[in-house]
């Protein structure tokens, strides 16, 4: 059974005291069901990693709660004309469906329903559903589950593992960030890009504008579900690209769109991270039940690095009008 994280109470959003054993009964009982969960879908996954053709029956086969956990150890990687870039998945997240599903998840977009927006959630599996947030950044989810039930998996932090100074290069430049050190190769701004979301499914984070700082570590390029998105190069014109060899890419490229993506393939682990290596806790950020104890769809490698902070959604007031 995964390690259960709880937020300390002085990190719970809006509450100082300790989860109610209701809540907390439903947190042992979702982890008693992923218990039973992630053995079948480890022996369904069997070879997946040794056979690549066969990732795309193993995501169509099974909901975001089993691939979560699956992917980690796992990488995914980013083609462009400028090169290639490879992420270790080292935290993910797990989301289900609308409302009136047999598996709702208000903290998910789909909880609403379909839209332009959320559509390639609903699948077919084996591609990325990519936004747009906070009119700064970008996140990546792995579409899986039946064809027409929206559930994905958001890519929240990884291990950039090659292509160290594209990375470097993408994340210095795409905000103007004025980074010094002996890794430093731009300047500018930059954003967060670990931080909170009081929407769901999504993580953004604090504006650093203006600062002179030293460019940040490696274990940073892709702490974060915004930060791993800039390190592979990731943008709104990817959402629905395909994660496997062969399968057809819907997007239409526009020539004039700088470095665009020309391929993205997902790789998992040779071997399914033990459960004892595994972390689970509350999701990042997510505003309203969603992101209570009562949904522990948050996965992170016990104790890794580029692992990014726990925080709850911050509620925001809107101004007053005149």
């Amino acid at each position: 059974m995964h390690r259960i994280i709880l937020p300390s109470p002085s990190l719970r959003a809006g509450s100082v005291a300790a989860p109610r054993p209701r809540a907390r009964a439903r947190v042992e009982a979702a982890a008693r069901v992923d218990a039973r969960v992630e053995p079948a879908a480890r022996a369904a996954a069997g070879n997946v990693a040794a056979m690549p053709e066969d990732l795309l029956s193993f995501l169509a086969a099974h909901d975001a709660l089993s691939v979560a956990p699956r992917l980690l150890g796992g990488t995914i990687t980013t083609t462009t004309d400028a090169g290639s870039v490879t992420v270790r998945i080292t935290e993910t997240e797990a989301y289900l469906g609308q409302r009136d599903s047999a598996a709702p998840d208000p903290g998910a977009h789909s909880f609403r329903g379909r839209t332009a927006r959320n559509a390639v959630l609903f699948g077919p599996a084996g591609h990325l559903y990519v936004y747009f947030t906070y009119g700064m950044h970008h996140c990546a989810n792995v579409v899986c589950g039946t064809d027409g039930v929206a559930t994905g998996v958001l890519l929240r932090a990884g291990e950039v593992v090659d292509g160290h100074d594209l990375a470097r290069r993408r994340r210095d430049t795409s905000t103007g960030r004025k980074a010094t050190g002996p890794n430093s190769n731009s300047t500018g701004t930059d954003a967060d890009g670990t931080g909170t979301d009081t929407a769901g499914q999504n993580a953004t984070g604090q504006n650093t504008a203006g600062r002179n700082t030293p460019a940040r570590p490696d274990r940073d390029l892709a702490r974060g579900p915004a930060r791993l998105a800039r390190a592979l190069g990731l943008h709104l014109r990817d959402n629905g690209v395909p994660i496997i060899p062969g399968v057809a890419d819907p997007r239409p490229l526009p020539d004039e769109a700088p470095d665009p993506v020309r391929s993205v393939r997902v790789q998992l682990p040779a071997a399914a991270a033990e459960d004892a290596a595994i972390s689970t806790g509350p999701r990042v950020g997510v505003s309203g039940p969603g992101g209570s104890a009562d949904y522990p769809w948050r996965y992170w490698l016990t104790d890794d690095p580029t692992v990014s902070p726990y925080r709850p959604a911050v509620a925001r007031r809107r101004r007053a009008t005149a």
